[in-house]
């Protein structure tokens, strides 16, 4: 099912303010819209598994993904995505490794999934969105030069406090969210 114009507007509003250092207006996510195929995942659902490559660029429009990563026997939270973040995997995408990490549904979780080839061409056309793309690069950098004991999972609550996608907290709540997001 199709989210309505309102919810996509919004979430090309959060892109173009929150994702990148440098702001860019939000008809510059129309391409990728229109390129892109909505897909819903379950509460549950891997999206990207440890060890295999996932070339395709993710914009999350309604639910949460966890980020996480093994050390030893533990299972790391590494961070949390709302609505309006873009998920793309560094080492997939550019240097066409596998990953390290991988990505899950916390709840169900509704996303634009854009095919890796569009985003490289819309790269090399379009001199604002890889200015944008190359901002969002830098956002990285930024939060890999942070302590890591800053970015526990308590914390990846306290940022979504500020805009919470309200389906979270009540499945949260009502015991719906997945079971593996709690191990971190």
């Amino acid at each position: 099912m199709k989210p309505d114009d309102k919810i996509i507007d919004k979430i090309k509003k959060i892109m173009s303010e929150n994702e990148s250092l440098y702001k860019v207006s939000p008809s510059l996510f129309d391409p990728l819209f229109e390129a892109g195929e909505i897909v819903t995942f379950p509460r549950g659902y891997m999206i990207m598994k440890a060890g295999r490559q996932l070339r395709d660029v993710y914009v999350i429009i309604d639910g949460l993904v966890g980020s996480f990563y093994e050390s030893g026997s533990k299972v790391i939270l590494h961070g949390l995505a709302t609505p309006g973040t873009l998920l793309i995997h560094g080492a997939s995408f550019f240097n066409v490794k596998p990953s390290f990490m991988h990505w899950e549904a916390v709840v169900a979780t509704t996303v634009l999934r854009v095919p890796d080839s569009f985003i490289r061409e819309y790269l090399h056309s379009c001199h604002e969105f890889a200015i944008w793309m190359y901002g969002m690069a830098e956002n990285v950098i930024m939060y890999y030069w942070c302590p890591v004991n800053v970015f526990t999972w308590l914390f990846s609550v306290i940022l979504c406090i500020d805009k919470p996608p309200v389906s979270v907290f009540v499945s949260a709540v009502r015991g719906k969210c997945s079971p593996f997001a709690w191990y971190a």
